[in-house]
């Protein structure tokens, strides 16, 4: 059965649940509150990703459904609908083959839902299962005990494992099944542990040495020691010598070619000779030297800034081992001769005549080299000491875990016993629960065997038919077609009849198809398989009449299932009619103010647009019309004084509201000296319930009681609602 439905949908956008159910399950609601919601999920689970069912039976039973969609899909565009197959009489040996099979299967089931509970319990989380994980549960607080007990020596141990109950308990079993090391007293241990499992260390990062080969080249560089000069043999030659003055000349050149041979200085045109003297004075060789005077100057300054940055790294660094306060000064003064240089070989460009020196780089860079390399050194030292560390730490660590793993030596004991019972248990559980499915599936090929050779489409359809008729249903019959697996809706004349139904013909003949299906199959391999069922508003479009066969229909199958007689094993009936809510509901024998306990009422109600479910520990829609019938029920009806008025209330709510029916024509059903008393019956209800008590009082006999009470019975007889005042009365004569 379903012991529960989760649903998540709209209108149920906040979730709902339907829990503790049972076998019979009433819901009531109004129109748009969400019902077929309800049974359109219990059709068809997995169409509803946020909704889902909990069954407490190892598998799910097959749900039948009716509700609107069922309707529409019986009377969509196909003109037939499916046979119902059930099991015919006349095979009377084989059924009894068929009934004791059915009950040899419903036995193989009960044991495999045992078994499963047995498992995994009745909601997945108990039987042997749960046992297994509490026994893994208790090993892991063991575990974590220890943990607590040598976390302050050990902490560092433990690194990894310390925040995760799980993940310890799985370390130490990890251990040990795999570990090697050595079993160490616990005393060696915490010695070690307090000279080892200290702050550690981190392994410092080596000082990249200074690279000045290409500035300390530069110095030796000839072109600053060379002068400089044009060609001796032009005509100017000898008087740019004795001025010493080719710097200047040289500087002067390009105002001269810009002032179009016109002398910059004196402002007196020159002769053509005097430019073509000066171009050849500043050879070819002259501006080679001048250009790789550019070049150093460049090559420098790149230099100069690689120093500058490798310094400024250096010095920026987390190392500890270097000594910044001493490198600090060097690196200033390196960079004061860095820029020194750079400016005496900027005056050599702008005077190259001039001989020029640059301050040697040589032996400061040497002194911070010097600083530098022995810092690494140290790095280098201090960095071997920490992987020597580690590789201690990890030795010592697995020690630690060795000890614990011996520690817990008892502890393992009684884990490897438990653990081996449930281990033992579960395996056993599951091979008998693969044996029940094995066993089941032979069970049911046998059946569907069975049911092939008894099953028939005909009963059903005949016994519908039957229905149809009694009640007035003569426009139209179900046949068997000439295939013999269906049926088709036809007139008395043969004509097809299924698109000219009344809405009200058409639900009725739906249920009455539904309700027989539930006895069979529309295949004929499967009429004898456990269902569950689902009523949906069944009587929607229906007379008051037609209203009580379903309900009476509906409550004889109920019984039926209480005997253990039926193939249905649980019901749903949602409805928003009070009138058949009460009456599919109706037993005498429920206790008063409560439920059965194969029962469950439940209300749905919606506010805005979302729908809430109600769960009731009594049925929750109760009218004064039942109240009534109690009053009749009543052990002593003569000095009752509400009987009277519990009459005619009764006649007037059934009979007139519900039925239609006018009292007065109700007497006319009677002849003789009953029409009499009826008459009288309805005269002293009303005298009764209308006169005050205290003006007029009359005594009635004991028989003259006894004949109203039977010409009330009569009523209902005669209108043919009998089965009416037996279920309202529950058997007791009054």
């Amino acid at each position: 059965m379903i012991k529960s439905v989760s649903i998540e949908t709209v209108p149920f956008d906040s979730g709902a649940t339907l829990n503790g159910l049972s076998t019979f399950n009433f819901i009531f609601g109004s129109n748009g509150t969400g019902k077929t919601t309800i049974s359109r999920v219990i059709a068809d689970e997995q169409s509803y990703a946020n909704c889902s069912i909990a069954w407490s039976t190892a598998s799910p039973l097959t749900p039948l459904v009716y509700n609107k969609d069922y309707v529409d899909e019986n009377f969509g565009s196909s003109s037939e609908l499916k046979g119902v197959y059930t099991i015919g009489k006349e095979n009377v040996e084989t059924k009894a083959k068929l009934v004791e099979a059915k009950k040899e299967l419903d036995g193989l089931n009960k044991d495999l839902t045992g078994l499963s509970n047995s498992l995994s319990g009745e909601d997945g989380t108990g039987g042997k299962k749960a046992e297994n994980i509490s026994v893994e549960n208790e090993l892991r607080d063991q575990c974590w005990e220890r943990k607590k007990k040598y976390d302050p020596k050990f902490d560092h141990a433990f690194t990894g494992y310390r925040n995760s109950m799980d993940k310890f308990k799985e370390k130490l079993l990890y251990e040990r099944s795999s570990t090697s090391a050595d079993l160490a007293p616990l005393d060696e241990l915490e010695a070690e542990a307090a000279s080892v499992f200290v702050d550690a260390p981190t392994s410092e990062t080596a000082i990249d040495s200074l690279e000045t080969s290409t500035l300390i080249a530069a110095e030796e560089n000839p072109i600053l020691q060379k002068v400089l000069v044009g060609k001796d043999d032009v005509d100017i030659a000898a008087m740019i010598k004795k001025l010493d003055n080719s710097n200047w000349v040289d500087q002067g050149r390009v105002f001269y070619s810009k002032n179009d041979g016109v002398c910059p200085f004196c402002q007196q045109t020159t002769p053509d000779s005097f430019a073509q003297s000066l171009e050849s004075f500043f050879d070819e060789q002259y501006e080679l030297d001048t250009n790789s005077i550019e070049t150093l100057r460049a090559s420098y300054a790149n230099g100069a800034d690689n120093l500058r940055s490798a310094l400024d790294a250096a010095l920026e660094s987390n190392c500890t081992f270097l000594d910044k306060n001493v490198l600090g000064p060097i690196a200033e003064t390196i960079r004061a001769k860095l820029n020194a240089n750079l400016q005496t070989i900027d005056e050599k460009g702008r005077e190259p005549s001039r001989v020029f020196a640059l301050d040697s780089l040589a032996e400061i860079t040497a002194k911070a080299n010097s600083i530098i390399s022995e810092c690494n050194e140290k790095v280098t030292a201090h960095n071997a000491r920490v992987a020597a560390l580690a590789a201690t730490r990890n030795s010592l660590t697995r020690k630690v875990w060795r000890f614990l793993v011996e520690d817990m030596s008892s502890d393992w004991a009684r884990y490897d016993k438990k653990k081996q019972d449930v281990s033992k248990a579960i395996a056993s559980l599951e091979e008998q629960i693969a044996q029940k499915q094995a066993a089941i599936l032979q069970k049911q090929q046998q059946i569907q065997e069975l049911e092939t050779e008894t099953t028939s489409i005909q009963p059903a359809v005949d016994a519908i038919n039957r229905i149809l008729k009694s009640f007035g249903f003569e426009g139209f019959e179900l046949v068997t077609t000439e295939s013999g697996d269906s049926y088709r809706i036809v007139r008395p004349d043969g004509s097809d009849a299924k698109e000219t139904l009344s809405e009200g013909e058409r639900n009725f003949l739906t249920f009455l198809y539904f309700y027989h299906l539930l006895d069979g199959s529309d295949s004929e391999g499967a009429v004898t398989s456990d269902r569950i069922v689902v009523f949906d508003d069944p009587v929607s479009s229906l007379d008051s009449d037609v209203m009580f066969v379903v309900s009476s229909l509906i409550r004889r199958l109920c019984e039926r299932i209480r005997n253990g007689t039926h193939v249905v094993k649980q019901v749903f009936v949602l409805t928003h009619n009070v009138f058949f809510h009460k009456e599919v509901t109706f037993n005498q024998k429920r206790p008063v103010g409560g439920k059965f306990s194969e029962e469950t009422f439940w209300v749905v109600r919606k506010s805005g647009t979302r729908s809430t479910l109600e769960c009731h520990s009594m049925n929750p829609i109760s009218t004064t019309y039942e109240l009534l019938w109690n009053e009749l029920r009543s052990d002593d009806l003569v000095v009752n004084p509400l009987v009277q008025n519990a009459m005619r209330r009764i006649l007037e709510h059934y009979f007139a509201i519900l039925g239609g029916n006018k009292l007065e024509d109700v007497v006319d059903k009677f002849e003789g000296e009953d029409k009499l008393v009826c008459a009288s019956l309805l005269s002293w209800s009303h005298a009764g319930s209308h006169v005050a008590g205290d003006e007029v009082h009359v005594t009635l006999t004991d028989t003259q009681t006894q004949r109203y009470k039977e010409v009330f019975r009569q009523i209902f007889v005669k209108a043919g609602q009998e089965a009416h005042y037996e279920m309202m009365m529950g058997g007791v004569d009054i």
